[in-house]
């Protein structure tokens, strides 16, 4: 038997590694899929009713800035690659 991976591609926001979903639906991967792993942090925002305090976004995503930074770094170099 073989485990797989079921993930929502997304797009990458360069600057502050913010994921945007292509589509909604799932595609299928299997270990030898995945190059490199990347940790996930919610999405917050400011809220306004009490103060200042943070607010999750339900179902928004962005790169640590780890992953980012490693995510930058190969995709400069893949560019460069393709010159």
């Amino acid at each position: 038997a073989q485990s797989g991976l079921a993930l929502q591609l997304c797009e990458v926001r360069e600057g502050d590694g913010l994921l945007m979903p292509i589509s909604s639906k799932q595609h299928w991967f299997v270990a030898s899929d995945v190059v490199c792993l990347a940790a996930l942090q919610p999405v917050f925002l400011r809220g306004q009713s009490r103060g200042k305090h943070l607010r999750r976004e339900k179902n928004r995503w962005k790169v640590d800035p780890e992953g980012l930074e490693r995510w930058q770094r190969m995709h400069a170099i893949l560019a460069g690659e393709k010159k």
